[in-house]
């Protein structure tokens, strides 16, 4: 059920933003109930937020 909705509130973030965080929430709880890692999918949720915005991962480099 938890990846279910975390892919939903990925797709929904397209139009909503604020679903980009529901969605790593869920992959967060889907990682705690199962003791499976998922923090790729937590990393691409974050990245495409980021590319969302327009901005960059890891942008701040001291420039």
């Amino acid at each position: 059920m938890f990846e279910t909705l975390a892919k939903l509130c990925e797709r929904l973030g397209r139009e909503r933003p604020e679903m980009f965080d529901r969605a790593v929430g869920y992959w967060s709880k889907l990682e705690a109930a199962t003791g499976v890692s998922y923090a790729r999918q937590r990393e691409d949720v974050m990245a495409r937020r980021t590319l969302h915005e327009g901005g960059y991962a890891n942008a701040d480099d001291g420039a």
